[in-house]
């Protein structure tokens, strides 16, 4: 009787990490109208990253001019650095999209995802080559693991 329980509670245990860890898990971390920002887990391991924006929605009082993303883990050299799309200064929808791999450290420190955006008052006229510093915001989350 011990060994059946044993043996049923392996096969579920196989059953319930197959399943999870093969699982594609996407976490939208920003959108607002056409303006995005997502994540995507696969296999605890792999992470894709994608932004688009366009100057041309009023994002709550703001035209998003440029954007980044950036994956990273703390404390080591696993950086993407800010990988940014292009500009969009005549509202064309624009885009970013980045890969990252996870360390097999299994006590490293949580992957980080960071994303923000060069923007200007909506309908100002204003170009971020006209004015020093455009808006700059950053917003950081922890995923993973």
């Amino acid at each position: 009787m011990n060994k059946k329980i044993t043996s049923l509670f392996v096969i579920l245990l196989i059953v319930t990490f197959t399943t999870s860890a093969y699982a594609a898990i996407t976490t939208i971390v920003y959108q607002s109208g056409p303006n995005l920002v997502k994540s995507t887990e696969y296999y605890q391991y792999k992470y894709v990253g994608y932004i688009q924006l366009t100057s041309a929605y009023n994002d709550n009082g703001w035209s998003r001019l440029r954007g980044y993303i950036r994956y990273y883990i703390p404390n080591t050299d696993k950086d993407t650095g800010r990988c940014y799309t292009d500009w969009s200064l005549n509202g064309e929808l624009v885009s970013k999209e980045i890969t990252f791999y996870d360390t097999l450290n299994p006590f490293a420190e949580k992957v980080r995802f960071e994303y923000g955006f060069d923007s200007v008052p909506y309908g100002s006229g204003i170009l971020p080559f006209t004015i020093s510093t455009p808006i700059a915001e950053a917003f950081e989350t922890e995923i993973g693991k």
